[in-house]
């Protein structure tokens, strides 16, 4: 848990910070938790893992980031995944699990 929380932090650094507004973000610019959620399923699915460092590549938000991150979390919470990495500041990989 503290890689991901290590490697989220990092990513959220490299983000640049949005503007402070006081409205709610458009529906149609930010990923839901079940939407992030139903895609780290599918790619566990098709290849068994995948680079978490890639996918906060892909994030558009820090929004984006902080929803990856929670997907992420739960899915190793339900026993779905895990996350492995070679050594410190490397890339996580998130792994699925065998269901029994």
């Amino acid at each position: 848990m503290e890689r991901l929380r290590a490697i989220m932090l990092e990513v959220l650094n490299k983000k640049p910070p949005e503007p402070r507004v006081r409205a709610v973000i458009p529906r149609d610019t930010a990923m839901t938790l079940s939407e992030r959620l139903m895609d780290f399923r599918e790619r566990l699915q098709r290849r068994g893992r995948f680079s978490f460092r890639r996918i906060l590549g892909e994030c558009k938000t820090r929004v984006d980031v902080v929803v990856s991150f929670l997907a992420v979390l739960e899915l190793i919470r339900s026993g779905e995944c895990d996350a492995e990495q070679e050594g410190p500041w490397g890339d996580i990989v998130v792994v699925a699990l065998a269901r029994v």
